[in-house]
């Protein structure tokens, strides 16, 4: 009875070791695969970071291209009223030169008109004048 009880305390002992064992080797495997989930999950956490950082900036980069973009075309409008308004410009005196050479070679051309009208004129009394007098010294000739 005594071997018995021996027997039973050697086996209780070696039980208690090969279930240590046992527990420390699942410790440790749970261990090994809390480490490994723990490590997906922080790589799959900073994907899904990365993949954020990238949509915003890719939003702040659109937005900086929208706005250069706006200011580009602000800048080409001036630039493009500017130099039309350049061409109106010279355009207009252009067109205003014109308009006085036009004016003058039609008052020259009235003045022409006008001189020679008046010459008519005056030859035409220079005429009558003469022939009043011819006529006045003829009729006291006579």
């Amino acid at each position: 009875s005594d071997t018995i009880k021996i027997q039973g305390l050697v086996r209780r002992f070696l039980a208690k070791r090969r279930y240590s064992a046992l527990c420390t080797g699942l410790v440790l495997i749970q261990s090994q695969v809390r480490g490994m989930q723990s490590r997906i999950s922080f790589h799959n956490t900073i994907a899904s970071i990365v993949k954020v950082q990238c949509f915003v900036r890719a939003r702040l980069q659109r937005r900086r291209y929208a706005e250069t973009r706006y200011g580009i075309i602000i800048i080409q409008a001036r630039i493009r009223g500017a130099c039309e308004r350049s061409v109106m410009r010279r355009m207009d005196d252009a067109s205003l030169l014109i308009q006085s050479r036009a004016r003058g070679v039609q008052c020259r051309d009235r003045r022409r008109q006008l001189v020679s009208r008046v010459s008519l004129l005056q030859s035409w009394a220079r005429g009558m004048i003469v022939r009043t007098c011819r006529q006045k010294m003829q009729h006291v000739a006579a």
